[in-house]
């Protein structure tokens, strides 16, 4: 289909309309998830069955199984935003908390606190692992902690890549990775440590 050309509106063609379609869609994966759980109670084989028949992915039927026995919400079985996958894993009333709110609160400066709020849609890989806990959305303390830690790790990795094998801080040796060192030199370390 050519974009120059020019597509008319059907009648009653409207965004009223269309929401109320999408509407359907999500009952109509409701519905067919619950009956699928009651077939499932029945026959444990219904979800081999209905893959052979249907021709639908096994993710597919055994996400339609879980939104049918209410561990899932049913806007995440169709769903292909990165952090869908996150939310499956958490619990109904938490995946329907987070999917009404649309967005997560994420730290973007550890030191200073600041933060955006990220619609659920444009969270990328790590950014989904510091606003998504096992257990809900971490809150900007836990994410300022988590990003924190991952800066000194960083800084320690740095320290390691400059070379030096071992860091003294204060009063403790810190070996970052294997090392020989003389007598001598452990000496004059421990008199550096004092």
């Amino acid at each position: 289909m050519s974009t120059n050309t020019a597509i008319a509106l059907q009648e009653g063609d409207s965004i009223e309309a269309l929401l109320g379609l999408l509407r359907d869609i999500h009952n109509g994966i409701l519905a067919a998830g619950r009956m699928l759980f009651r077939m499932h109670h029945q026959d444990p084989e219904i979800v081999v069955k209905l893959r052979e028949r249907s021709g639908h992915p096994e993710w597919f039927i055994n996400g339609l199984l879980r939104v049918g026995e209410g561990s899932m919400h049913p806007t995440l079985l169709l769903g292909t935003a990165p952090a869908y996958g996150a939310l499956k894993r958490l619990p109904y009333a938490v995946q329907e908390r987070v999917l009404k709110e649309g967005s997560v609160e994420l730290v973007i400066d550890a030191a200073s606190g600041d933060h955006i709020r990220v619609p659920l849609v444009d969270l990328k890989g790590p950014q989904i692992l510091q606003a998504i806990s096992p257990t809900g959305p971490r809150s900007l303390d836990d994410q300022r902690a988590m990003l924190k830690r991952e800066q000194a790790t960083a800084r320690r990795g740095a320290i390691k890549s400059e070379g030096f094998p071992y860091l003294v801080k204060k009063d403790k040796l810190v070996v970052n990775e294997p090392c020989e060192l003389s007598r001598r030199q452990l000496l004059k370390l421990l008199e550096e440590m004092e």
